[in-house]
C-alpha cells in the first residue's frame, strides 16, 4: 500500500526540490511532459499532430508500470495531441497519483473542440486527489484568426464556451484548480492581443489579461512535425513585427500589474523573448534533460519538446528514467544543451524551470529583477 502525504507536505517537499536545484545539479528530473496520444481532431495550420498515425501508444498498464517506475515526480503535463481524446486519461492520472505520493502539479492543454468530454472529464479530475490542477485552453487569437488557425469552423465559441464552465469550477476549487488561456503567438496574431482579450471579456466577464499564458510559434521535427519549409505560419519571419507584438501584449498586461507569481513569470519571459529574437542565445540556461524530459505516446524520451535527441525508448529501459540517464552519452547531451549546441531556445514550458531553478542564483536574479522592472514600466 502506498502512503500519500497530505496536499501541504507535497507543496513543501515541491518547493524543496525547486530550491535544491538553485546550488545543485539535478540527477533525476522531478517534471514529465508526457503525451498520452497523438490523436487530435483539430486541422492546424502550424502543426501537423494530427497528422501523426496513431500506433503502438503506450496502454494503460504501461503507463502504470512507468509511474511505478518513477516515482520520484513531482509535477506531470499531460499533453498530446489532445489528451482528453484518450478515454482512459483519467485512469492513467489516478496510477500517477496511485505511484507517485509526492506528486503536487498536474497541467493539461487541451484545444477544447470536445467541451462537453474535457467537462465530464476534469470534472472527475477535481474529485481526485490533486494538489494543483491547471488547465489551459488553447486560443490562438480573435475569432476569425482561430478558427482559421485551427482548421475548424466554431473552434473560438467551444473555446469560450468551456472557459465559462471552467471559470466556474476555479471559484468552487480555489487554491486547487485553476484555468490558463494558453495563447501561440503567431504572425497571424501579431497586434490583435488587445481585440482578443476584449472578445472573450465579452463572453466570459472577469476574465483576467493575467490569464492568458503566452507563447511563440515554434517548430519541431519530433513533436509538432512541422519543421519542413511549407509550414510558413509558425516561423518567425519579421523579427520587428514580433517585437512589436510582444511589446504591445507586454504593456496590455502591464495595466493589470499585480505581484501573483504567474503575473511575474509570464512578464519575465515575454521580456526575456525579445532579448532573446535579438540575440539568439537564451537568458537563462535550459534544465532539459535534467529537471525535466519529454516522453512521446509510444515511450520514446526527449530531453524537450524542441530538441529531437533521442534519449532512448521507455519499453527497452524497464520503463525507467534513471536507467536511461545513467548512459553515459547522457552527460555530452546535458553539455551540448548548456552550450545551445541544441539550436537554444526559449520556450514556456522549458523557461519555467529555468526561472523557478534561479530565483536564489545573484546573476540570474539580477537579469530577472531587470526584465520584471521594465515589464512594470511598459
Amino acid at each position: 500500500m502506498i502512503l500519500h502525504m497530505n496536499p501541504l507536505m507535497r507543496k513543501l517537499k515541491f518547493a524543496v526540490a525547486v530550491l535544491t536545484r538553485n546550488f545543485a545539479p539535478a540527477k533525476l528530473p522531478y517534471k514529465a511532459i508526457l503525451l498520452v496520444t497523438w490523436r487530435c481532431q483539430a486541422r492546424c495550420l502550424m502543426c501537423n499532430i494530427w497528422k501523426k498515425e496513431r500506433q503502438n501508444e503506450f496502454s494503460l498498464e504501461e503507463w502504470r508500470t512507468f509511474f511505478r517506475n518513477n516515482p520520484y515526480l513531482k509535477w506531470l503535463t499531460l499533453s498530446g495531441g489532445e489528451p482528453f481524446l484518450r478515454t482512459d486519461v483519467e485512469e492513467i492520472l489516478r496510477s500517477a497519483l496511485e505511484f507517485c505520493p509526492g506528486l503536487y502539479c498536474v497541467n493539461m492543454p487541451t484545444n477544447a473542440l470536445a467541451p462537453e468530454l474535457v467537462k465530464k472529464t476534469v470534472g472527475s479530475m477535481l474529485l481526485l486527489d490533486i494538489p494543483r490542477f491547471v488547465l489551459s485552453i488553447s486560443l490562438d487569437g480573435p475569432e476569425d484568426v482561430h478558427d482559421r488557425l485551427r482548421g475548424i469552423p466554431g473552434a473560438w465559441q467551444k473555446a469560450v464556451s468551456l472557459l465559462r464552465w471552467a471559470k466556474e469550477k476555479e471559484n468552487e476549487n480555489r487554491g486547487k484548480f485553476s484555468v490558463m488561456l494558453e495563447h501561440t503567438l503567431l504572425p497571424d496574431s501579431y497586434g490583435r492581443f488587445d481585440e482578443m482579450v476584449a472578445q472573450v471579456r465579452k463572453e466570459v466577464p472577469g476574465v483576467k489579461i493575467g490569464d492568458f499564458m503566452v507563447t511563440i510559434g515554434s517548430v519541431s521535427s519530433h513533436y509538432y512535425g512541422n519543421a519542413g519549409g511549407e509550414d510558413a505560419c509558425c516561423r518567425i519571419q519579421d523579427k520587428q513585427a514580433l517585437e512589436a507584438a510582444l511589446r504591445q501584449i507586454i504593456a496590455a498586461r502591464g495595466r493589470e500589474a499585480s505581484w501573483n507569481f504567474l503575473y511575474l513569470f509570464s512578464q519575465y519571459f515575454l521580456n526575456m523573448a525579445i532579448r532573446y529574437e535579438r540575440a539568439g542565445v537564451p537568458p537563462l540556461r535550459c534544465r532539459a534533460a535534467r529537471s525535466s524530459v519529454f516522453v512521446d505516446p509510444c515511450g520514446f524520451v526527449y530531453p524537450c519538446n524542441r530538441y529531437g535527441r533521442l534519449l532512448g525508448s521507455l519499453r527497452d529501459s524497464n520503463y525507467s528514467i534513471e536507467r536511461l540517464f545513467s548512459r553515459n552519452a547522457m552527460a555530452r547531451i546535458r553539455r551540448d544543451i548548456d552550450q545551445f549546441k541544441c539550436g537554444g531556445c526559449w520556450t514556456l514550458c522549458e523557461a519555467s524551470l529555468s526561472f523557478i531553478e534561479n530565483l536564489i542564483n545573484p546573476r540570474a536574479l539580477w537579469r530577472l529583477l531587470s526584465g520584471g522592472n521594465r515589464a512594470w514600466r511598459s
